[in-house]
């Protein structure tokens, strides 16, 4: 057979040992052949590769069910809130209406916690969140009249609360997370509060306001939706409506992506889906909504090097809800709402745009977006000519459409960008909201217009590793 196409000639094959020295008596002809037939029959003889246990192809990709099901009637509907919070005793609490409910996931024991603003004209509760292993017993909420409230487990009346009729000078709070004693509030008007919960004299604010210098920019200008704190506790992601992010070192007390316009980090749709790598700590994902629908990887050691641009960037026109990074295996989820598809450029528009400068960008010279399919809003100093602007004007919006990542879970591998896994129409509705397990290896996923939470095993638990003694594998002579 090898003769027949021209592969060997009327020499015998042999196959010996790579570290063995060639016979020079043999003179061997069509190196490459060899070489390539000897490969062959070394993966045909071979054993099967190594399978990672730990990766979403040997779980949720083989049984792709819900483990857990749990009815959440009244979930707010809000785009920008997060109704559900899992603590690290394994406890999955969730906002229904104005009352909070958890569930012990170990006992399958359901209590209701509390009623959000008590006294105020409070019709359901926004965002929950619990506090980290310094505070594990207690829980934050803000609700739809603008104020925020702590309870702790065993209390009746929360012992923090901030609302517009005590304080009619605070903002309306929009976001919230934890980090140590700090309970970190996103406020209307962009700025950022970090409420010391030992001690109300160490709390203190940051943003909400820009400086005259044009080259510069103090944080955000619109609602503050998103947070991501890092895995040291010391630099704070926060992304707003306009879909600008920044990132805080809160330890200085300043914006990192705020000193030139090249450190921006900005999309073209709101971001409320933010998180941060635990197995490379200077990794950022955002993820923006309808209707720019993409994930992009920052790599924000590069922030005090000049020009940020993403590492890698996910196209999928589909809105980006949540983003969660496994701790275990480099692979990053994502959960969405709406898919949508852009109308293809007219000829008109087309030719308005090439008249732009090349090494610009529209979006990069002022132009804002929206949330949830706003129309383009022009700077206040017109930066573009006026047959450009109208170009854009006339831009249609993306259509939605039903496809495979409506309402979905996707996994994406990192950094090769390949979609491990969909689960198409994970919920009937839009999921608008995701938060991982205190081992890292399953997410809750909430639908606020299906009224259910549901639990997913997505990842597998990390191989045990045992810490050898000191001087375990040293003898003494």
């Amino acid at each position: 057979m090898y003769k027949s196409f021209g592969l060997l000639t009327n020499k015998r094959l042999t196959y010996k040992d790579e570290n063995t020295p060639p016979d020079p008596s043999y003179d061997r002809t069509g190196d490459s052949a060899y070489d390539l037939l000897r490969k062959s029959a070394s993966n045909l003889f071979g054993g099967p590769r190594s399978l990672n246990n730990r990766s979403v192809s040997q779980n949720l990709a083989t049984s792709p069910h819900p483990t857990v099901i749990l009815d959440s009637p009244g979930m707010t509907t809000s785009l920008y809130s997060t109704p559900l919070s899992w603590s690290v005793n394994n406890q999955i609490a969730v906002a229904c209406g104005r009352d909070v409910y958890f569930q012990d996931l170990s006992t399958r024991e359901t209590t209701r916690f509390f009623k959000a603003g008590r006294g105020q004209q409070t019709l359901e509760a926004l965002s929950i969140a619990w506090g980290g292993h310094k505070h594990e017993t207690k829980l934050a909420c803000i609700n739809d009249f603008g104020g925020w409230e702590v309870f702790e487990l065993g209390s009746k009346a929360p012992i923090h609360k901030v609302d517009g009729s005590t304080f009619p000078e605070i903002p309306d709070a929009k976001s919230l997370c934890w980090n140590g004693d700090l309970l970190t509030l996103g406020m209307t008007d962009g700025g950022i509060y970090f409420h010391d919960i030992r001690e109300e004299e160490r709390s203190f604010n940051v943003g909400g306001g820009s400086d005259t210098d044009t080259d510069t920019f103090a944080g955000h200008r619109k609602s503050v939706v998103s947070f991501a704190w890092d895995s040291s506790g010391n630099y704070l992601a926060s992304g707003d409506i306009d879909g600008n992010v920044h990132i805080w070192d809160v330890r200085a007390r300043k914006a990192l992506t705020g000193v030139k316009r090249s450190s921006k980090i900005r999309h073209q749709a709101p971001v409320k889906a933010l998180s941060w790598c635990h197995w490379k700590s200077d990794l950022l994902a955002t993820g923006s909504y309808y209707p720019e629908g993409i994930i992009q990887v920052w790599g924000t050691s590069k922030l005090s090097s000049g020009p940020i641009e993403p590492e890698k960037t996910f196209s999928l026109n589909s809105a980006v809800h949540s983003v969660i990074w496994s701790p275990h295996c480099k692979e990053l989820l994502s959960v969405h709402g709406v898919q949508f598809e852009h109308a293809p450029t007219t000829h008109r528009q087309r030719r308005s745009l090439s008249l732009l400068p090349s090494s610009t960008s529209v979006f990069r010279l002022g132009s804002t977006v929206q949330a949830a399919g706003g129309a383009l809003n022009p700077p206040a100093t017109p930066l573009l000519p006026d047959h450009s602007s109208s170009a854009l004007a006339k831009k249609s919006k993306p259509t939605i459409i039903a496809g495979p990542l409506t309402h979905s879970i996707v996994v994406h591998d990192y950094p090769s960008g390949k979609k491990l896994f969909t689960l198409s129409r994970a919920h009937r509705h839009s999921i608008t909201a995701a938060c991982l397990s205190p081992d890292g290896r399953d997410v809750f996923t909430a639908s606020p217009k299906e009224q259910t939470i549901k639990l997913w095993k997505v990842w597998g638990a990390p191989p045990n590793r045992v810490k050898e003694p000191p001087f375990e594998s040293c003898t003494i002579r």
